[in-house]
């Protein structure tokens, strides 16, 4: 993969009127090449951009998850229209290291740009949070983390498998760890309205919530863990 510093190009999925002359002039002014692709489907595995600027829509939830894993140094940035809460918190679960309302965009990324001049940093690195054993020696909850910045974290266990995910439905926004765990599959069923979503993956599995849950690295040194946010 291309190195951010090596490969300076800002593409941007969707032509649109208002978005794209803003983001044409903040390309010249941080030296950054533009290329405007129409459509996802368009735009080739093998490019490496410092920038992927995308609109926020159920229908890319997929695409975000696919690029964002084949391109960890890419800042994938989706814009929105309204600020819809639960899609804005779906496409950062299936990716997307900045989430923003269309109008604020170009301001939001020439901070961020800014930064990546004085502190080489695009991407910015992720922090660990200690997580809160429970005393739990079986599948299931065994551990929080309470006060993450985007709301609490429940930590499961599914065999040898420990998995970090939001506790928050995304359809109505209850504790997702009060509800009935299926341990054989790992799915977890909201307590409230039903949704089932996989611990590990964050996959939604069953509505009513139109949307996966995030999920989050577990890191295990010795009897600590943390979470990576």
């Amino acid at each position: 993969m291309a190195h951010l510093q090596t490969k300076r190009q800002l593409i941007v999925i969707d032509n649109d009127p208002v978005l794209l002359p803003r983001l044409r002039r903040l390309a010249q002014a941080h030296r950054l090449s533009l290329k405007v692709v129409h459509r996802v489907e368009d735009l080739p595995e093998n490019e490496h951009p410092a920038i992927l600027v995308v609109p926020l829509s159920r229908a890319l939830l997929g695409f975000y998850t696919r690029w964002k894993d084949n391109h960890s140094n890419c800042l994938l940035v989706a814009w929105a229209d309204t600020p819809e809460h639960e899609l804005w918190v779906g496409g950062t679960a299936a990716g997307c290291d900045l989430v923003i309302n269309r109008g604020a965009l170009d301001l939001v990324l020439a901070e961020r740009l800014e930064s990546w001049q004085q502190k080489g940093v695009l991407v910015q690195s992720k922090q660990r949070l200690p997580v809160k054993r429970l005393a739990n020696p079986g599948d299931g909850l065994v551990g929080r983390v309470p006060d993450a910045p985007d709301g609490p974290i429940a930590v499961f266990r599914l065999g040898e498998q420990i998995c970090a995910f939001r506790d928050v439905c995304p359809h109505a926004g209850f504790s997702l760890s009060d509800g009935p765990f299926q341990a054989e599959k790992g799915i977890l069923t909201c307590p409230a309205h039903g949704s089932q979503f996989q611990v590990c993956t964050g996959e939604r599995m069953r509505g009513p919530a139109d949307f996966p849950v995030q999920t989050y690295r577990v890191i295990v040194q010795g009897k600590d863990w943390f979470v990576e946010v």
